[in-house]
């Protein structure tokens, strides 16, 4: 299992350096923060879509330094990402709703939400 998590992360990362994306707005843009609920992962296209209140939804791009990391602050693979986690991201506006991704923490998984017993 590890082997398979490993070779697929290193593909992910060979992908992603190897893409003509790796550098799109390097420089350009204004910072943005902002928290919200991930409605879906496209690792192979380096695209991840969030909501956001009350801004409406985020489509994130991710570059090869993009920073994921759980809860806990350690480094977890994009792969890790699902759609309902609670995450706060950090990334360059390069168009109206769409950013290069610097940094992407999950807060909540999915899961733990489902699993409430105030649900």
């Amino acid at each position: 299992m590890k082997a398979q998590y490993f070779a697929l992360t290193l593909l992910t990362a060979i992908a992603m350096a190897l893409s003509p994306l790796a550098s799109v707005g390097a420089d350009a843009g204004d910072f943005h923060s902002g928290k919200g609920t991930v409605l879906w992962v496209d690792v192979e296209g380096r695209r991840i879509l969030m909501t956001e209140e009350p801004d409406g939804t985020h489509m994130l791009v991710l570059e090869l330094r993009t920073k994921v990391v759980d809860e806990t602050g350690r480094r977890i693979a994009a792969t890790a990402l699902r759609p309902g986690d609670l995450v706060r991201e950090e990334c360059r506006l390069v168009e109206d709703d769409n950013g290069v991704a610097t940094e992407i923490r999950l807060l909540r998984p999915a899961w733990m939400e489902i699993a409430s017993p105030e649900q």
